[in-house]
């Protein structure tokens, strides 16, 4: 295994996503899901990353009914 990877380490603050019922009430149908993620890569075929996904929402859209299910994603990539 080599080291030095291509791209050592990232951080990603721009992984998320917005869901509106009713663009007309917009303050009572929204949804909103964040996502920041740091990555590593200490070798060429090792890629072990760290993810939140947070969410948030009034009730009964998609996303507020997943607001109390925030979730910590630990992952290891390996290619060969």
């Amino acid at each position: 295994m080599k080291g030095g990877g291509h791209c050592p380490s990232t951080f990603r603050l721009s992984n998320g996503g917005m869901s509106v019922k009713s663009w007309d009430k917009i303050e009572d149908t929204f949804g909103a899901l964040f996502s920041p993620e740091v990555s590593n890569r200490p070798f060429d075929n090792l890629a072990p990353s760290l993810s939140l996904y947070l969410f948030d929402g009034k009730s009964g859209t998609l996303l507020g009914n997943l607001k109390d299910r925030d979730q910590i994603v630990f992952e290891i990539r390996r290619s060969f």
